[in-house]
């Protein structure tokens, strides 16, 4: 007798698929639930917020690290000296908005936390129980 082979795993894309449709799916469960939007669009405006307010840093520090790094005028050929130039602004605009992206995260957790128990009470009929707490969670 021959064993029975296991089931076939499904293709990547249709898994990429799969998991993709919980996005959207993962919005209609929350314009469903009026109860959950503060603990939505709290995270995500405090993301905006911080995001602009890494841009706006961003441009008030991009003369100064242009300045310290970049290499003095006609020091250098023009085709040199504009790529860098280039790259310090692009690499300072990006880490300040980054920055600003960690830091919304970083305050943000708590309350990712308290949308996640909530879906999943509502889901599930019961949450799971509380973790080790915010110190913990982001070390």
């Amino acid at each position: 007798m021959s064993e029975p082979s296991p089931p076939r795993r499904p293709s990547l894309p249709l898994r990429a698929a799969a998991g993709a449709w919980h996005v959207p799916a993962g919005f209609g469960f929350i314009l469903r639930r009026p109860g959950l939007w503060p603990f939505a669009a709290l995270p995500a405006a405090l993301a905006v917020l911080l995001l602009f307010l890494g841009l706006v840093l961003g441009v008030f520090l991009g003369p100064r690290v242009e300045a310290r790094f970049a290499p003095a005028p006609g020091s250098v050929p023009m085709w040199v000296e504009l790529p860098v130039s280039l790259l310090l602004w692009t690499a300072t605009l990006g880490s300040c908005v980054f920055l600003g992206l960690g830091i919304a995260l970083a305050l943000a957790a708590p309350i990712l936390e308290q949308l996640s128990r909530q879906v999943e009470a509502r889901a599930r009929g019961r949450a799971v129980e509380a973790g080790a707490g915010v110190g913990i969670a982001l070390c």
